[in-house]
């Protein structure tokens, strides 16, 4: 299961884990990592081909390292999702829209067609009446989701017809549970985030270096990558602290 790991990717596409970075869990890429200054990792690391050490590099691998591990990573498709969102409840048929979800700590859920307006949807439920199977899955369109949520759920975007679809944006700077899972690790609360291509945290430029988006979930990416908005031209906009795990594609 890939809910053993903290971070998990198919490739490391390049990216060099600098000092200030850290996992605690399971770490595993079938790639390359690449090690520059002083990250840490609690528990053990584990790769495809032996790690790239930048000059003067010394990670912290408090749980030891293995090279020449491989973990095949099945290759589907988000269908299986779909399926059974359409069959027990929980799709939402965007039609290339973005759709807002924004949870709330008395267990409802707003939803949002498009995102920006509600002009196709505009309302707020109970948790079990917009899963009723414990998923939202999104079909042709992108998911904006923030706030706070009570309860067991997952949310899943899927490009569908439409190419530039299937990413899920992380809005606010706190995407947590109610019952919060670091104090109290019997919390019945817990967020599984899916995209057929990119979990992204969006673009904020009122953020500053000490910032924290704080992300209680476990995050899959089937095809593409966990990543900031924009995070080439960004400036200094402080950290991501995700208290659950991290399985990408790159």
């Amino acid at each position: 299961s890939f809910a053993k790991y903290g971070y998990f990717t198919d490739s490391e596409g390049g990216v060099a884990w600098a000092t200030g970075d850290s996992v605690f869990g399971l770490a595993h890429t079938n790639g390359q990592f690449g090690f520059y200054g002083r990250p840490y990792f609690d528990s053990k690391v584990t790769g495809t081909t032996a790690a790239k050490y930048w000059s003067g590099a010394t990670p912290i691998l408090n749980g030891g390292y293995q090279w020449g591990i491989s973990v095949p990573r099945p290759a589907s498709t988000l269908t299986d999702l779909v399926t059974k969102a359409t069959s027990l409840g929980g799709l939402i048929s965007a039609g290339g829209n973005d759709v807002k979800i924004v949870f709330l700590s008395n267990g409802k859920v707003g939803v949002k067609i498009p995102a920006s307006t509600g002009a196709t949807r505009n309302d707020t439920l109970p948790l079990a009446s917009v899963a009723p199977a414990g998923i939202i899955v999104v079909n042709n369109g992108n998911i904006r989701v923030q706030g706070t949520y009570q309860g067991a759920v997952t949310i899943a975007a899927a490009k569908g017809s439409y190419s530039d679809k299937g990413h899920v944006y992380i809005e606010s700077n706190n995407l947590i549970a109610a019952t919060n899972p670091v104090t109290n690790p019997l919390s019945p609360d817990m967020l599984g985030i899916v995209a057929e291509k990119n979990v992204i945290v969006a673009k904020d430029l009122t953020r500053n270096s000490s910032t924290v988006v704080n992300i209680q979930a476990t995050i899959y990416s089937q095809t593409g990558k966990f990543i900031p908005e924009d995070y080439v031209n960004l400036p200094n906009s402080g950290r991501i602290n995700v208290n659950g795990g991290i399985i990408a594609n790159t």
